[in-house]
């Protein structure tokens, strides 16, 4: 399951925000990527909390605790990688932190959502697929709308509200 965020830039207020005043700001086109996979993978790249030897991506760590906090526990790591919001391993200054953060918060919440609602992984393509889910959104009040770049969103059948169900 994959996610992005984008970066932020700061155009105007970046010090008077910091004494509760208004400021300007804008996305950035570069973004966060957060992926949670199931297997080995880079330990250098996934998510551990400040509670950690080697705490890295702390902000995706703790979204990872809210939403299981939320949600019950959700498989896999949380993979990390920032590199488009940072320079020769130094940070830009475009919000790394909340790209991870929301990304993170992003990834888990679609996770969560399929194995909460019975949609499955296509072996093949490796995409979810939401019209064979046995018992899955379809039958729930939820039906796929139209996407972006390719991939399906969920929104409720008119007349019908969505079953979903708190942990």
């Amino acid at each position: 399951m994959r996610a992005t965020a984008p970066g932020k830039m700061m155009i105007a207020g970046e010090y008077a925000v910091l004494e509760g005043a208004a400021s300007i700001v804008a996305a950035a086109q570069t973004r966060g990527v957060v992926e949670l996979v199931e297997g080995p993978t880079d330990p250098s790249k996934v998510a551990a909390g400040l509670d950690a030897p080697t705490p890295r991506f702390p902000e995706a760590a703790h979204a990872r605790r809210e939403a299981e906090r939320r949600v019950g526990v959700v498989p896999g790591a949380l993979v990390v990688d920032v590199e488009a919001l940072r320079r020769a391993g130094q940070k830009l200054g475009l919000g790394s932190s909340a790209a991870t953060a929301a990304a993170a918060a992003a990834a888990l919440a679609r996770r969560a959502f399929a194995f909460r609602h019975g949609v499955h992984r296509d072996g093949r393509t490796g995409r979810f697929n939401l019209r064979r889910s046995r018992g899955g959104p379809l039958r729930r009040g939820l039906r796929p709308g139209p996407g972006a770049g390719g991939r399906a969103r969920l929104r409720a059948l008119p007349g019908r509200a969505p079953a979903l169900r708190r942990g």
